[in-house]
C-alpha cells in the first residue's frame, strides 16, 4: 500500500489544503524513509486532534540527525525535511526509533 493510500481513511475529516498538505509531507518523509533506511518496513501513522493532525513515518533504521541547513536551491534531493521544516506547525525526529513526526492545524489560519 502506498503512503498517500493510507491517508484515504481520512479523506474528508479535515479541510482540502490541510490533507494536501498532509500528503505532500508524509510523501516526502516516506521518501526519505525509502531512500535511506534501505529496505526496513515503512510505518505511517496518523491521528487527528481536535485542533492538530499529527503524522508519524517510522522505519527502524538507525536514525539520524537533522541537518540545521536547508539544501542548494540547484540541488534536486533534500527537499523533504526543508518542506517539513517550512510547513508543519510543529515536528522532531526521535532518532532512537526512526520516526520522523509533524503536526499540522486541522483547520488552516486565514
Amino acid at each position: 500500500m502506498t503512503a498517500r493510500h493510507s491517508l484515504v481513511d481520512i479523506e474528508g475529516s479535515v479541510p482540502p489544503e490541510t490533507m494536501a498538505k498532509l500528503r505532500l509531507l508524509v510523501t516526502e518523509l516516506v521518501a526519505n524513509s525509502v531512500r535511506h533506511a534501505r529496505g526496513t518496513p515503512i510505518e505511517v501513522t496518523v491521528r487527528l486532534g481536535d485542533d492538530v493532525v499529527r503524522a508519524e513515518v517510522s522505519d527502524g533504521g538507525a536514525g539520524f540527525d537533522p541537518p540545521e541547513v536547508d539544501p542548494n536551491p540547484l540541488k534536486s534531493v533534500g527537499w523533504g525535511l526543508f518542506l517539513v521544516r517550512k510547513i508543519a506547525a510543529r515536528w522532531g525526529s526521535e532518532p532512537e526509533t526512526g520516526t520522523v513526526w509533524f503536526e499540522l492545524e486541522r483547520t488552516p489560519r486565514s
